[in-house]
């Protein structure tokens, strides 16, 4: 192979790979000049909610993925069915659920998400 001007010079692909490849200190691969962005998807644990008001819970979990984009959180009147309620970024641990129906009770989810892939849910909250 040519020279690849401060690489060196490869004497086969293997060697390419060899000296392209190296670990984080996490365990995981990458390739020399790039960022690996794994998504693990951890689920979010200890979901908190707390009435405020008769028209708003606030939400509080314990993050546990890496390389996450963000939280979705969900919400149900039945446990069964849930829908998006909103989204928080990737270094928020909290979210303010407001303009709900006064003495309806609401159940709660949050999962981590990276682009389109989500982790398991957290154990769902009643408030």
């Amino acid at each position: 192979m040519a020279d690849c001007n401060a690489c060196g010079e490869y004497r086969s692909i293997e060697d390419l790979l060899r000296r392209a490849v190296v670990c984080d200190t996490n365990g995981g691969i990458a390739l020399r000049g790039t960022e690996l962005n794994v998504f693990d998807g951890l689920a979010p644990t200890l979901l908190s909610a707390t009435a405020i008001s008769d028209v708003q819970i606030d939400l509080a979990w314990t993050v546990n993925s890496m390389n996450r984009d963000g939280h979705r959180i969900y919400i149900s009147t039945d446990n069964v069915t849930f829908t998006e309620k909103g989204t928080v970024l990737t270094d928020t641990a909290t979210y303010s659920a407001t303009g709900l129906t006064p003495y309806t009770i609401y159940y709660f989810k949050v999962v981590a998400y990276k682009l389109a892939v989500e982790s398991d849910p957290s154990i769902p909250q009643k408030q």
